[in-house]
């Protein structure tokens, strides 16, 4: 079975660095703060340019393309917390 690595961080953390290390690997598939399309959107409080990238934006959504992915290949997603 293939493995997924999540890393949650706080902003500022550096934890791109380590993003950056599991795809230059090019054995994981990377998702980008994927649970942020769900947190985020044209009303935040904190705006982002970038969100309108197709991917889902429910959490039962994407929970399923992240188990879908492991199913192809190992997984590592990286997300942020905010208070």
């Amino acid at each position: 079975m293939n493995k997924m690595i999540a890393l949650w961080a706080h902003p500022r953390s550096r934890s791109t660095v380590l993003e950056r290390v599991f795809i230059e690997r090019r054995d994981f598939e990377v998702f980008h703060e994927p649970f942020a399309h769900m947190a985020f959107d044209d009303h935040s409080a904190i705006p982002s340019d970038n969100l309108d990238c197709g991917l889902p934006t429910t959490y039962v959504a994407i929970k399923a393309l992240l188990r879908s992915a492991r199913e192809r290949s190992h997984v590592f997603h990286k997300d942020m917390f905010y208070l």
